[in-house]
């Protein structure tokens, strides 16, 4: 199959991260696989990832949305007179609206990888999005795809469509690049955090925690991985706090799993979510995590076995729970080693990828992009 997936970019992030290895692995069996972003930033310079050729349709500083939307439509269908794909697959909300610009007439799978469509919005504005998502839903006809089970029931709702209609393909992870560790016990324990520096990630519930969990545990520290708007808010929050050699903003980093394999407890204190691959990642080393019961993280967390849901915001819960796994090594080890198991049973990588390809395949064939010869 020649297949092009469509992105809104290439920026380090859990959802960017599983596109390049959905595509990868594509290639790896055979396919053609090119990646259409709408703007010009690639933040993956890796080896593992250069095979997979791009297309940019427009410069980061050219980006000014919605004007920039009828330049996006051209650019992209003459990238798709150029690659003649059969079919495509599109990754964020504006890469849809783009294509149904474009009037792309090549089958197409929408995967949606988290619920901005169901964030808090003015009611004017929610209904108006609504209704334009449903008018390019009923353009595009695209075969929907979740990232996660917990996200069905509100996109059937959003585009007025059966829950029955909506596919689910969980994200998974490289097993061997993230191998399990058991942990031992320190009087220095390491708490994680990795995504996105943003009010969505909520960093700054993790740093006005810190203070009462070190009543309890005075030797730990807080390492924050990862970049993004609320950097310098959360830098002055730390020094407010006097929390300066207790927290560690450490950027972004490639080697995320040496820093997997170092903590002791994974935060993570999201919002919201679609299904967070750093949880799955560390769940693949063997480290528990802690995250807020929202859906997502409740599709990958196993309560009181792999690790704990807390309430959103509810910090004594969080600080329990915490001073619970870095003082019980036995609680640790045996959460640690049934997350592995979760992810080893239920989110493997080549799992994903066949998954994929099997509706990527099934789609194109049924409308009439391929015989039988070519799948």
């Amino acid at each position: 199959m020649r297949i092009l997936m469509v992105v809104h970019s290439l920026r380090r992030g859990g959802a960017e991260r599983v596109i390049l290895e959905v595509g990868v692995g594509l290639r790896a069996r055979g396919h053609q696989v090119s990646i259409a972003t709408l703007v010009a930033l690639d933040e993956y310079p890796e080896p593992a990832y250069a095979s997979l050729p791009r297309h940019p349709l427009l410069r980061f500083e050219h980006y000014r949305w919605p004007r920039c939307l009828p330049g996006l439509a051209a650019a992209l269908g003459q990238c798709m007179d150029e690659v003649q794909p059969d079919i495509i697959q599109i990754h964020s909300w504006t890469c849809t609206l783009v294509c149904a610009w474009a009037r792309a007439a090549t089958p197409a799978v929408e995967v949606v990888h988290g619920s901005d469509f169901a964030e808090r919005r003015s009611l004017i504005r929610k209904i108006g999005l609504r209704w334009i998502d449903r008018l390019v839903y009923r353009r595009l006809r695209p075969r929907i795809v979740v990232v996660a089970p917990g996200l069905r029931p509100a996109l059937a709702k959003h585009l007025g469509c059966q829950a029955g209609e909506i596919r689910c393909i969980v994200n998974g992870v490289d097993l061997d690049r993230f191998p399990f560790r058991a942990r031992v016990p320190s009087g220095m324990p390491i708490l994680l955090m990795i995504g996105t520096l943003s009010h969505l990630k909520r960093q700054d519930l993790a740093i006005r925690a810190l203070p009462r969990l070190l009543e309890q545990a005075p030797g730990a520290r807080l390492v924050i991985l990862g970049d993004g708007p609320t950097r310098q808010e959360l830098a002055s929050l730390i020094a407010r706090l006097h929390l300066g050699d207790r927290v560690e903003l450490v950027g972004q980093q490639n080697d995320v799993a040496g820093y997997l394999e170092k903590a002791h407890v994974l935060w993570h204190l999201s919002e919201r979510e679609g299904l967070p691959v750093v949880v799955l990642e560390a769940m693949a080393t063997g480290l528990p995590v802690i995250g807020h019961d929202v859906p997502g993280v409740r599709d990958v967390v196993a309560n009181g076995k792999t690790g704990y849901l807390i309430p959103f915001g509810d910090t004594d819960a969080l600080i329990e729970r915490t001073v619970r796994l870095l003082t019980d090594s036995r609680l640790n080890q045996t959460m640690g080693q049934a997350a592995r198991a979760r992810v080893e049973q239920e989110f493997d990588r080549e799992r994903m990828i066949h998954e994929h390809e099997a509706l990527l395949q099934s789609v194109a064939h049924r409308a009439g992009k391929m015989d039988a010869g070519r799948l």
